[in-house]
């Protein structure tokens, strides 16, 4: 019978990334165990949203790490066939007045102070970026023009592929 220094649960972006981690880390007998197929569960209902834009500092720094290994990921992983359907399309948020003012301007200013490319916009600036919305009652409109989002499921079978060639054994249909 097999033994293993670490058991993951679930093939999804987070279980096929901790595994692969690991494995780089040096970890020689990892398994990962999936109930279904490679990015089937919750990956597979994933919006996939990249951005920076927290009201805490730390998250915001943590979501900055994480876009750089998302505009490098074949790198990242060293392999070539790496994917993430990395899209920028940008974040805007809006905020009228009243108790959710001062808590998204303090966020913004957070976030410049950072280094974080954010935009302040208007009401017409905001309505020609997103046309299908009103800012009529937009006291504040932030747009973090490098944000967008990835395809969970490719980078989910991305981080498999790459643990399976550092020893990582996945179970699927367990």
């Amino acid at each position: 019978m097999a033994s293993f220094d670490v058991i993951v649960i679930g093939a999804g972006v987070i279980g096929t990334s901790v595994a692969w981690h690991l494995a780089a880390l040096g970890a020689r007998r990892v398994l990962v165990l999936e109930r279904s197929q490679i990015g089937a569960g919750t990956t597979a209902q994933s919006s996939g949203i990249l951005r920076t834009h927290y009201s805490v500092p730390e998250n915001v720094d943590l979501a900055r790490r994480s876009w750089r290994i998302f505009e490098r990921f074949v790198d990242y992983l060293g392999d070539e066939d790496a994917a993430t359907g990395l899209v920028k399309c940008g974040y805007l948020i809006a905020a009228p007045e009243g108790d959710k003012l001062e808590p998204l301007r303090t966020s913004l200013a957070t976030q410049q102070a950072m280094g974080i490319a954010v935009q302040l916009l208007n009401q017409n600036e905001a309505t020609a970026r997103l046309p299908i919305c009103r800012f009529d009652d937009s006291a504040l409109i932030g747009f973090e023009p490098e944000a967008g989002f990835a395809d969970a499921y490719l980078v989910a079978t991305s981080f498999a592929r790459v643990a399976r060639r550092r020893g990582v054994k996945i179970l699927e249909g367990v």
